[in-house]
């Protein structure tokens, strides 16, 4: 389990997550009713994947090799490296029919076995996707949940078996949309880094209870309805869970 703030993070990070999860927590109760544990982490993609992977869905099973779905642990586009090596996680796909999600999962244990915990997620990506263009019907989607996102067949469809929302921009019980991954300029061949967090608005707050082992599913992904190739690349995700004593 998670002790503290890892010392990556920025404090500013931490105490903004902090104040807001604590506020969403007390809403409606009494001060000294409760009594909250926050931790955090930072997982910075330069150098590791720290047990991250990736995988696809909602697109035809038959069209897995047109679709080209491409998952690795790649050098970051070179106008936004600091350093020729600089990693991150990338996904790519063309997407043939409208849907496509392309998704990054990761087993966290060590939590209280059935608790609820509060998830703030803050993720930070590589897009070269315009606002406002075509494009931009792109959504990030962040969750959490109690069963591993595994990609299953569904009448010759590949399908995620978590409720991740119906569309692009539609929440579902396990993930909530927090943003399209369009930047602010017009459409360019060079990445730009682009932050996206849930901790601002009380309705976007991701509550999600621990397995019997102590264990919880982290979920990031984009929902697509842009009919053609997309390239993210994710250069950190950072965390805080919250509970309540």
């Amino acid at each position: 389990m998670y002790k503290g703030v890892n010392s990556a993070i920025d404090m500013k990070f931490f105490l903004s997550f902090s104040i807001v999860v604590i506020s969403v927590m007390v809403s409606g109760c009494a001060a000294g009713d409760e009594k909250f544990s926050i931790f955090s982490s930072v997982y910075d993609f330069s150098t590791d994947t720290y047990g991250w992977s990736g995988d696809f869905a909602d697109y035809k099973a038959q069209d897995s090799l047109k679709s080209d779905l491409r998952f690795g642990f790649s050098n970051r586009p070179a106008n936004i490296s600091n350093f020729d090596d600089q990693k991150s996680i990338m996904l790519s796909g063309n997407n043939q029919t409208k849907s496509l999600f392309m998704f990054l999962k990761k087993k966290v244990d060590g939590l209280i076995p059935n608790k609820e915990y509060t998830v703030v997620f803050e993720v930070e990506f590589a897009t070269n996707v315009a606002t406002l263009s075509s494009e931009d019907s792109i959504y990030l989607k962040v969750g959490a949940t109690q069963q591993e996102p595994k990609k299953v067949i569904q009448s010759d469809y590949c399908r995620v078996n978590i409720d991740k929302g119906n569309a692009a921009d539609d929440s579902g019980r396990d993930m909530t949309v927090i943003g399209s991954i369009g930047t602010s300029v017009e459409y360019t061949n060079d990445y730009t880094l682009v932050k996206k967090s849930n901790f601002s608005s009380a309705k976007k707050v991701i509550a999600v209870h621990a397995n019997d082992n102590g264990e919880v599913w982290l979920v990031v992904g984009t929902d697509s309805t842009y009919q053609g190739t997309t390239s993210i690349f994710y250069t950190s995700i950072n965390i805080v869970f919250s509970t309540s004593n």
